[in-house]
C-alpha cells in the first residue's frame, strides 16, 4: 500500500461522489480509500455502493 486517502464527510452527497470519481483517477499508486461518514441524512452512503475497494466508516453521530 503506498497511500491511504481518508474522506470524513457528513452531508455531502453531491460532493463524496466527485471526489471518490478523483481517487479512482489515481495511476501508478496502490491506494486505500477510506470513507468516514458522520451519520449523513442526505444518502451520502449511497454514492460508495457498488464501488470497490472502499472501506466505510460509519458514525452514529457527528463526531467533526
Amino acid at each position: 500500500m503506498d497511500a491511504s486517502i481518508v474522506i470524513v464527510n457528513y452531508e455531502g452527497r453531491d460532493k463524496l461522489g466527485r471526489c471518490l470519481d478523483a481517487v479512482a483517477l489515481q495511476r501508478d499508486v496502490e491506494l486505500e480509500t477510506i470513507v468516514i461518514d458522520n451519520a449523513s441524512a442526505d444518502g451520502s452512503l449511497d454514492e460508495v455502493e457498488g464501488r470497490a475497494g472502499i472501506t466505510v466508516v460509519r458514525n452514529r453521530q457527528n463526531v467533526g
